[in-house]
């Protein structure tokens, strides 16, 4: 379909094609004033086309939809000034300029001189017609002048490339026998028929691929990552399995004693001995005496109770025994272990039972001690 659009500085209407329009987004150079303007913005009827209306240098231009004022009809002269030769002259056809088409209105009769209009010199006003809106895409739409696309005022002229001069070819050609214009479109300057470069990757195309190359690389090294991570696991887990079960051997051993026998493989391989939890704040001492056995002066009897506060057996404590003078100085010291106070070694290995209590007794023999106080303290080795 024939399209046209009209310059809004000059108010020149030539047509464009829709291939054109589509180049730059609708932008367009006026052949006239040069003037970048929208064709999508400021197209007209074919029919006004059709015309190619162009206003003279330095005249006022009315827009293409207000009719100019009619021109006053020639004035018949009587035929007696009339020369004789005047109807053996030559009529010489001046072409009027070429006005929109408008409805062809009744015949009337010739105006008298009397009835011819005055010449209208001063602009007619505009009539503002009512805005009716379409769709962009539905035939004959004419954009709102009064709209200017966003972004269209900052362009400068040096954003496009400047066009060549419009030559003689670029100028819509009448047919002489009927004065109907071509219809073939005219070649504007910077149309598809010009050789256009091919478009730059603009900045932000570049920076998305960039973001895409640096997420595909980064999943890349997260997969990597995540199999590391899970081959990791595979060998630590293990390692931390053996080195809680080696800590803490003596519970295991003591809650779950059908697993002694591993503990003590392992304990085989470590070097190490599974025996009681050993936790001396779970013992305590319930009451202790220290006596002289009759009728020596240096052999002394000692008496304790033991008792295990713990749900679980303890390892049997050692046992230290300070002996004081009348001053509060320590005179002897004497360490007892579980041998010393135990009458075997089954009873060693099983340690004080959870919640129970234990009597124990020892004796020894001191020479020549002036002991008047004692202290006891329960302590694993």
């Amino acid at each position: 379909m024939a399209l046209a659009t009209q310059c809004p500085q000059c108010l020149t209407i030539f047509r464009v094609a829709n291939d054109q329009l589509k180049l730059r987004g609708g932008l367009v150079r006026c052949g006239s004033c040069k003037n970048v303007f929208n064709g999508n913005e400021y197209l007209v009827e074919a029919g006004i086309s059709d015309g190619l209306y162009h206003p003279a240098p330095g005249s006022r231009a009315l827009p293409p939809g207000i009719p100019p004022p009619a021109a006053p009809a020639s004035i018949a002269m009587p035929a007696t000034n009339a020369s004789p030769g005047a109807d053996a002259l030559p009529v010489v056809n001046t072409p009027a300029p070429v006005e929109p088409p408008a409805p062809a209105p009744a015949p009337t009769p010739a105006p008298t001189p009397a009835s011819v209009p005055p010449v209208v010199t001063e602009p007619i006003p505009l009539v503002q017609e009512p805005k009716v809106f379409r769709s962009p895409d539905s035939p004959g739409y004419i954009p709102d002048l009064g709209a200017p696309l966003p972004g269209v005022d900052a362009l400068a002229p040096d954003d496009f490339p400047l066009p060549s001069k419009p030559s003689a070819d670029d100028e819509p050609r009448r047919s002489p026998q009927d004065g109907a214009p071509d219809d073939t479109p005219a070649d504007e300057p910077g149309t598809a028929t010009d050789a256009q470069p091919e478009p730059e990757a603009e900045p932000a195309v570049l920076d998305d691929l960039d973001f895409v190359k640096k997420a595909e690389r980064r999943a890349r090294v997260g997969h990597v990552t995540q199999i590391a991570m899970i081959l990791l696991a595979a060998v630590m887990v293990p390692l931390l399995l053996l080195q809680a079960t080696y800590y803490w051997r003596n519970q295991i051993a003591t809650g779950a004693p059908m697993l002694r026998p591993m503990l003590n493989g392992m304990c085989a391989t470590f070097n190490c001995t599974v025996g009681v939890p050993a936790e001396i704040d779970q013992l305590s001492l319930e009451s202790n005496e220290l006596q002289v056995v009759p009728p020596n002066q240096n052999i002394y009897a000692l008496s304790l109770l033991l008792r295990n506060r713990s749900t679980s057996a303890q390892a049997w404590p050692a046992i230290e025994l300070t002996l004081n003078n009348d001053d509060e100085k320590p005179v002897v010291r004497r360490v007892f272990r579980p041998r010393d106070y135990l009458p075997g070694s089954a009873q060693i290995d099983n340690g004080i039972g959870a919640g129970s209590e234990q009597a124990v007794k020892l004796t020894f023999e001191l020479d020549n001690a002036l002991v008047s106080g004692y202290r006891i303290y329960l302590f694993y080795p």
